[in-house]
């Protein structure tokens, strides 16, 4: 976002004696022309950026120009800070701590207590796994390195090597979105199906890349109906598990009842993907029983006469 690269920019000029248009258009992968834009909103917004022609030449804030903390209004103050305590929750480097001292001129504690949001990235547990191997991928790709990786896939395990791009936090998982040299296209990746990696010494070049598509489920509510998701899906649950129903999927497909003496709740979306309704509810063991539609219910009876199979010599 624009805001984004522009607080980035003062803070790269305010770190630096002088520095080239070229390398902040690398820094922040956009053109040249993008960043007069930017430094023309700057000079409007009165930040005074000084140009130097010829060798050994660039651009700088004019020497003893401190940023007007006062363009930030009280809101706008509680947002930076939202972002960048997100952010500072996966940064090992103490960057983005920096910056906060700069921007922000109040006390943190103050900002923490009036916040209505904090963003909080970090695992429940010191230094787990998943935070080392975001730390591990975030440092190949502000370094532009290739990582090779053992991946496992719902219907394979592969190993690819992988330009990786972007560090991504959808709803409660983290994705690595990058491209794969075996298929030569984008690739999202699920960080919690990585089994390992390697960072390796080969670099990249930065590629362009189209927006990124979440629609992983394809499921969408009844009031958000779509010709791409047909199939209507009635699933019940005793009211006493509802809280482990809501908590996997959201309160958005529970529906409300008239009956208030009723135990049991309605649970409605409309989707595609048959065969992940169905795996979501064998995972609740027994939580939900899938009411709608008949061929559901098909494919539940179906992997479990598979699942009792196995063991069908034990019993």
């Amino acid at each position: 976002m624009k805001i984004d690269r522009l607080i980035s920019i003062i803070g790269v000029l305010t770190n630096k004696e002088r520095v080239m248009i070229q390398e902040l258009a690398d820094k922040f992968e956009v053109t040249k022309r993008t960043i007069f834009r930017d430094l023309d909103t700057l000079n409007m917004a009165g930040i005074p950026i000084v140009s130097f022609p010829g060798i050994g030449g660039g651009i700088s804030v004019a020497e003893g120009y401190k940023v007007n903390r006062s363009i930030l209004s009280e809101a706008d103050i509680k947002n930076l800070y939202v972002g960048l305590h997100g952010l500072r929750s996966i940064e090992s480097k103490g960057s983005i701590q920096y910056l906060i001292n700069k921007l922000l001129p109040k006390v943190e504690s103050m900002i923490l207590a009036e916040s209505d949001i904090i963003i909080d990235l970090s695992s429940w547990f010191e230094e787990s796994e998943m935070q080392k191997k975001i730390k591990q991928l975030h440092t190949a790709i502000v370094n532009r390195q290739c990582i090779e990786m053992n991946y496992i896939a719902k219907h394979a395990q592969s190993k690819r090597v992988i330009e990786p791009h972007k560090l991504i936090f959808k709803q409660t998982y983290w994705y690595l979105y990058g491209f794969c040299l075996e298929k030569h296209d984008f690739r999202l990746f699920k960080l919690s199906q990585i089994l390992s990696f390697e960072v390796l010494d080969s670099t990249f070049s930065y590629r362009p890349n189209s927006e990124i598509n979440f629609d992983f489920m394809n499921t969408t509510s009844s009031s958000e109906y779509s010709s791409d998701c047909s199939i209507e899906v009635i699933l019940e649950c005793d009211n006493e598990d509802k809280f482990d129903i809501v908590d996997k999927i959201g309160s958005t497909y529970l529906l409300p009842s008239d009956d208030r003496e009723s135990e049991k709740s309605l649970i409605r979306f409309y989707t595609s993907n048959m065969a992940w309704v169905a795996d979501f509810v064998i995972i609740l063991q027994g939580k939900v029983h899938a009411l709608e539609p008949a061929s559901l219910r098909q494919i539940v009876k179906s992997k479990l006469e598979n699942m009792v199979s196995f063991y069908k010599d034990d019993i």
